[in-house]
């Protein structure tokens, strides 16, 4: 009998870039706690990560906010835009200032942003090997420039805009509210699971972005309001009445947000599934669809985490699948006649 010599697995070779080397060091062991995932280089600034990027050819790069001489941000553009991999922001459990850089960052390239673990949090290392092992895989394309920066016109409006994404859907996010017009006459939701911790930071940038005013839902209710977009972060959503959205803790489902959507909303609702992992959302919006509302979904050819649009679309949620310029073009076009 002849012994079949198999393959070792292959594992998932990652760049940390901190300026810290205590960060880069704790950052090493909560990757390697699994062996499935390895270091094959550390940079301290954002010069040495271009070499080490275009050197090792990683298969992700974790990558720091706030460097001597070649900032994050900087340094995610470079790299999206001669070597382009994915890159997961990784920085402070406690954002501050650098909040609205770790975001910008994400504009220019970068899959999404998490807060630091601590050595101690087994539960947010988990969590972090998890989100390198799905956005390992994710296709990326050279950014050659900034983007989100087309005007549209304004429409009237008078119904409600439900907007789902998941985990790598922050640049989609960005880039439709950087789109709508400064006036709206209906009340545009969002619902994404972004950590609480990163929240006031992610909201600040959100506002930023965005030229219409934008609130956090907080509390056991929330109204929404016409002309405002309201972030439904983290958190378990249902409707209550047309303008009121109960909130509690528990698992975010962006298919229950979406569910509760048309059972209040019906025809009145615009339903958009926007870049994210999984297939969370295709039901819910299945469920707008049945319900005669107009549905959308992020074309997966333009997005880097394309599981939920491509469920939506697969199960024949989505009546249109494009780039978020043309979403929201379709659906400022949509509410002339939404009543």
């Amino acid at each position: 009998m002849t012994d079949i010599e198999t393959s070792p697995p292959k594992r998932i070779r990652v760049v940390v870039v901190d300026d810290s080397e205590i960060c880069r060091e704790s950052l090493k062991f909560i990757l390697e706690a699994d062996a499935d995932i390895v270091v094959v280089g550390e940079a301290e600034d954002g010069f040495s990560a271009m070499g080490l990027v275009e050197a090792l050819a990683p298969d992700l790069v974790t990558m720091d906010v706030q460097m001597p001489g070649k900032s994050g941000l900087e340094t995610v553009a470079h790299i999206m835009a001669r070597h382009p991999v994915p890159i997961i922001v990784v920085t402070a459990a406690r954002l501050g200032d650098e909040g609205g850089i770790a975001f910008v960052a994400i504009e220019n390239g970068a899959l999404d942003v998490v807060a630091k673990p601590s050595l101690a949090d087994d539960e947010a290392g988990a969590d972090l090997r998890n989100l390198v092992r799905s956005f390992a895989v994710v296709p990326v394309f050279r950014q050659l420039e900034p983007r989100f920066r087309t005007a549209v016109p304004v429409a009237p409006a008078a119904s409600i805009v439900a907007v789902v994404a998941g985990r790598g859907g922050i640049a989609s996010v960005l880039a439709l509210l950087a789109r709508l017009p400064e006036r709206l006459a209906c009340p545009v939701v969002i619902h994404e699971p972004v950590p609480a911790e990163l929240v006031p930071s992610y909201s600040r940038h959100l506002a930023k972005t965005c030229k219409l005013p934008v609130r956090v839902a907080t509390g056991p209710e929330v109204q929404c309001v016409a002309g405002e977009v309201l972030f439904v972060p983290a958190l378990r959503a249902e409707w209550t009445s047309l303008d009121t959205l109960a909130l509690e803790e528990g698992a975010a489902s962006a298919t229950e947000f979406l569910r509760t959507v048309a059972a209040f909303h019906g025809a009145g609702t615009i339903g958009v599934v926007l870049a994210g992992s999984g297939d969370d959302g295709a039901a819910g919006l299945m469920a707008i669809k049945v319900a005669g509302g107009a549905t959308f979904a992020e074309s997966p050819t333009v997005t880097a985490v394309s599981g939920m649009p491509m469920a939506a679309i697969g199960s024949g949620a989505a009546d249109t699948a494009c780039n978020v310029e043309r979403i929201v073009s379709h659906a400022l076009t949509l509410l002339h006649h939404v009543i």
